[in-house]
């Protein structure tokens, strides 16, 4: 069992973790001194495991909001695309009523002509 006499706390992304750190006491057995070392290390080592889950959880998090970032620029072009198409082919029927009245209009002005020079010959 190692007497622990000094600890700190780190605020770690909004969590708060207690370091316990076993100080190097020269005076100590060289055995104890070796379990004061083994145990920083072990910190050491727990506190770089948190830190790589920690940055595996930003890189899931990071490639997720990055596909759903990109679905939504599809579907925004998409519906950008549907709403064009819409506007080219809402008026279809407008425009083709309005050619035949169109051309109904130039027959109605030209018959006039066409029958005064039958009616003349």
């Amino acid at each position: 069992m190692l007497r622990v006499d000094n600890a700190s706390h780190v605020l770690m992304s909004d969590k708060l973790t207690l370091e316990v750190w076993a100080p190097d006491n020269p005076e100590a057995s060289l055995e104890r001194r070796i379990d004061a070392i083994i145990y920083n290390m072990e910190q050491i080592r727990e506190v770089q495991r948190r830190n790589s889950e920690q940055i595996d959880e930003m890189q899931d998090s990071h490639i997720k909001n990055q596909k759903k970032q990109e679905q939504e620029l599809k579907n925004m072009k998409d519906q950008v695309m549907s709403d064009l198409e819409s506007l080219h082919t809402d008026d279809i029927v407008q425009s083709l009523i309005g050619l035949v009245w169109l051309a109904f209009g130039i027959s109605i002005s030209t018959i006039s002509q066409e029958l005064s020079k039958i009616v003349i010959f």
